[in-house]
């Protein structure tokens, strides 16, 4: 698979694995820490799924979610976090995102995840 995926996820680390172990097994990854940068990303560039951390500094995971459902419907958004509670996983679907995934995760349920939301 060589879907293009968006990382926005302001953990240095986090995204450097998710990069490394998503380019692993065929996906394309770019990296944003910031909705704002992501968002002016995406005015240029077309991403398979975008995956977004929840608590991100200024605006968080779901509004990205929402807005990106309004403006972009056709990318699915899978948003992560490790402050998962059954309101916000609701919030985030409500919000457009194709699914939500807590921390710690292994890295094939996303991949599953990814696969799924592109097919």
């Amino acid at each position: 698979m060589n879907a293009r995926i968006l990382v926005v996820e302001d953990d240095p680390a986090l995204t450097d694995w998710l990069r490394t172990a998503l380019g692993k097994r065929g996906f394309s990854v770019q990296a944003r820490a910031t909705v704002a940068e992501a968002l002016s990303m995406m005015a240029s560039e077309d991403f398979d799924v975008v995956v977004t951390d929840l608590n991100l500094p200024g605006e968080n995971g779901i509004a990205l979610a929402e807005r990106l459902a309004g403006d972009r419907p056709d990318t699915p958004v899978v948003v992560i976090t490790a402050f998962g509670s059954m309101e916000t996983a609701i919030a985030a679907i409500r919000a457009g995102a194709y699914d939500f995934i807590t921390k710690p995760f292994e890295i094939e349920a996303l991949r599953l995840t990814l696969e799924r939301a592109i097919t």
